[in-house]
Protein backbone atom coordinates (compact mmCIF):
# COMPACT_ATOMS: atom_id res chain seq x y z
CA UNK A 1 0.00 0.00 0.00
CA UNK A 2 1.26 2.97 -0.93
CA UNK A 3 1.92 6.05 1.34
CA UNK A 4 -0.50 8.27 -1.05
CA UNK A 5 -3.23 5.72 -1.05
CA UNK A 6 -2.93 5.28 2.53
CA UNK A 7 -3.15 9.16 3.33
CA UNK A 8 -6.37 9.72 1.21
CA UNK A 9 -7.33 6.78 3.69
CA UNK A 10 -7.35 8.37 6.50
CA UNK A 11 -8.70 11.61 4.99
CA UNK A 12 -11.56 9.77 3.93
CA UNK A 13 -12.26 8.06 7.74
CA UNK A 14 -11.88 11.74 9.47
CA UNK A 15 -14.36 13.03 7.11
CA UNK A 16 -16.84 10.31 7.93
CA UNK A 17 -15.49 9.85 11.93
CA UNK A 18 -16.53 13.96 12.11
CA UNK A 19 -19.89 13.37 10.30
CA UNK A 20 -21.06 10.57 12.99
CA UNK A 21 -19.57 12.33 15.84
CA UNK A 22 -22.18 15.54 14.91
CA UNK A 23 -25.06 12.60 14.32
CA UNK A 24 -23.87 11.24 17.85
CA UNK A 25 -23.90 14.63 19.28
CA UNK A 26 -27.24 15.07 17.97
CA UNK A 27 -28.46 12.03 20.01
CA UNK A 28 -27.96 9.02 17.91
CA UNK A 29 -25.46 7.67 20.53
CA UNK A 30 -26.12 4.22 18.78
CA UNK A 31 -22.74 5.19 16.75
CA UNK A 32 -20.66 5.40 20.05
CA UNK A 33 -19.33 1.84 18.96
CA UNK A 34 -19.02 2.60 15.19
CA UNK A 35 -17.06 5.73 16.57
CA UNK A 36 -14.70 4.22 18.46
CA UNK A 37 -13.77 1.78 15.85
CA UNK A 38 -13.54 4.12 13.29
CA UNK A 39 -10.69 6.24 15.69
CA UNK A 40 -8.95 3.15 16.14
CA UNK A 41 -8.67 2.73 12.45
CA UNK A 42 -7.29 6.20 11.80
CA UNK A 43 -4.53 5.62 14.52
CA UNK A 44 -3.56 2.74 13.02
CA UNK A 45 -3.36 3.88 9.77
CA UNK A 46 -1.16 6.73 10.99
CA UNK A 47 1.02 4.77 12.65
CA UNK A 48 1.35 2.46 9.37
CA UNK A 49 1.54 5.51 7.45
CA UNK A 50 4.65 6.88 9.96
CA UNK A 51 6.60 3.93 9.16
CA UNK A 52 6.49 4.62 5.35
CA UNK A 53 8.06 8.04 6.15
CA UNK A 54 11.77 7.97 5.83
CA UNK A 55 13.45 9.86 8.67
CA UNK A 56 13.66 13.16 8.89
CA UNK A 57 16.97 14.62 7.58
CA UNK A 58 17.26 11.15 5.38
CA UNK A 59 18.70 11.98 1.89
CA UNK A 60 17.91 8.87 0.47
CA UNK A 61 14.01 8.81 1.06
Amino acid sequence: MTSTRLFRQIVTDTQKLLRLKLQFAQGNTFLKTEIDQLNQAISLKQALLDGLQPPSGDPHP
